[in-house]
Formats: structure tokens, sequence, C-alpha cells
């Protein structure tokens, strides 16, 4: 799973960053299509504390995540970092 649009997250762009729980998931593909090298993570408006799921993943067409899956419960990371600056950071 690699990550996309990070620059479209509030969070991210000021130091945040996704703490992975999974870094792998299982996908179907159907025949004649290329196995994928990744799975992209849309990042568009994450943040703080946001849990990321399956919902997130843009899967290529022809590509799916497997059954095995849960879609509920399948997690792919949360988003983590500071909550606001510091007096050092403003120097």
């Amino acid at each position: 799973i690699i990550y996309v649009n990070e620059e479209e997250s509030g969070a991210l762009k000021r130091g945040g960053f996704v703490v992975p729980q999974n870094r792998h998931v299982s996908c179907l593909v159907e025949d004649g299509v290329p196995i994928p090298e990744a799975i992209e993570m849309d990042c568009t408006g994450l943040r703080l504390k946001d849990v990321i799921r399956v919902d997130r993943l843009m899967f290529p067409e022809g590509v799916k995540a497997s059954k095995r899956v849960n879609q509920n419960r399948f997690l792919v990371g949360t988003v983590f970092g500071r909550t606001a600056y510091t007096e050092e950071d403003a120097a």
C-alpha cells in the first residue's frame, strides 16, 4: 500500500503521519489484468486520529479486495501527529 495525495491532507502537511497496521491487502485480479505493484491509498482530507479502512484504497480496474478482507474490520492505519504548534515551532 502506497500513499498518494499527502499534500491534500492538512494533518500530513503539518508533520502528521500514518501508523500502518496492515501494509498489504489480499486482492483478486481478473484474468488478463496485470498484477499491480502496489495499491494506492488516497490521503485527501485525512485528519489527526482518523482511522483508515479499505474504502480509502484505490484499486485499479480489474482488481478488488479478496473476500477474506472484512470491509468493516480491515485496518490500514491511523493518523497521528502533533495537534498544535509549540513555541519552538514558532521560533
